[in-house]
């Protein structure tokens, strides 16, 4: 990973290792339809899943939190975009949605929720060449979500941002 502009070294290898951590929770707790997932790029939220020649772009970012209002969950059928609202096992509103991908029959699948002072953002796309189809569901990121593993994981990222505009911690 390249090291974000205003990032110091030691900040640049604790975000390293939370990724490697994040990637180590995810890809235990994804079905299996994503594959191995693992660090990918320079942008600290991108992972990617890699099954076979199948490459499957997942997303995990824990920013902190603005304050304003949630948005309204609500569908856009010009875009391709439903969206569901519900509560996590603990209380926790949440919103999933699924967007169709461009001219492919298949649907990135997001979860959205506030966790401390943070907004998380857990998404999975489909391959670009449609392989593999949707890889996930709604309810597969939920259980992600629910998982102590993850809120752990997640707790530690709220409670230690990292100090550069918008990296997960």
């Amino acid at each position: 990973m390249r090291v974000p502009p205003g990032l110091g070294p030691e900040e640049a290898q604790r975000l390293e290792e939370f990724r490697q951590q994040a990637a180590r929770a995810l890809d235990a707790l994804l079905p299996a339809s994503v594959g191995d997932v693992r660090p990918a790029g320079d942008d600290p939220a991108s992972y990617a899943g890699r099954r076979g020649g199948v490459v499957h772009t997942v997303r995990l970012s824990v920013h902190p939190d603005p304050g304003s209002p949630e948005p309204a969950c609500r569908d856009i059928p010009e875009k391709g975009l439903t969206c569901v609202a519900l509560t996590l096992d603990d209380g926790t509103p949440a919103r999933a949605h699924r967007q169709a991908v461009a001219d492919r029959a298949v649907t990135e699948v997001s979860l959205q929720y506030r966790s401390g002072r943070s907004t998380v953002a857990l998404s999975v796309s489909p391959a670009r060449s449609g392989a593999g189809g949707t890889p996930v569901t709604a309810g597969d990121l939920v259980r992600v979500a629910e998982s102590p593993r993850f809120r752990e994981l997640i707790a530690y990222a709220d409670e230690n941002p990292v100090a550069w505009g918008g990296a997960a911690s």
